[in-house]
């Protein structure tokens, strides 16, 4: 496939992310102890995790294909290592709304009409 040639930074990433946010929030956290997780916690460590994305978009300026490789290799990494589907999607809607900041504030301005 030619596209997975050019997303293997992306994967390189998503892997990375994974292995930083699982080395404290572990998917077993989620079955049962719900209560001792805190919403603020869970997203202090997801946002953790967002900020090595942040980093690759502004080293490297990904277009949105390669923002949307990310988020996708990401959402399959978070599904198989067995995180509950609702948190994935909390936790890759964060990750597309962080990356689509960082584009917008590098986007040229539009000329005025």
């Amino acid at each position: 496939m030619v596209l997975g040639f050019f997303t293997q930074a992306e994967k390189a990433l998503a892997q990375e992310m994974l292995s930083k946010l699982e080395s404290q929030l572990t998917p077993d956290m989620f079955a049962g102890q719900a209560k001792l997780l805190s919403v603020n916690k869970v997203t202090r460590l997801l946002e953790q995790s967002y900020r090595l994305a942040e980093a690759h978009q502004r080293e490297r300026r990904p277009g949105f294909v390669k923002r949307a490789a990310l988020a996708n290799q990401f959402k399959w990494a978070l599904l198989d290592k067995g995180y509950p589907k609702e948190f994935v999607d909390v936790a890759v809607e964060g990750l597309v709304v962080a990356l689509a900041k960082i584009a917008a504030r590098k986007a040229p301005d539009a000329p005025a009409p």
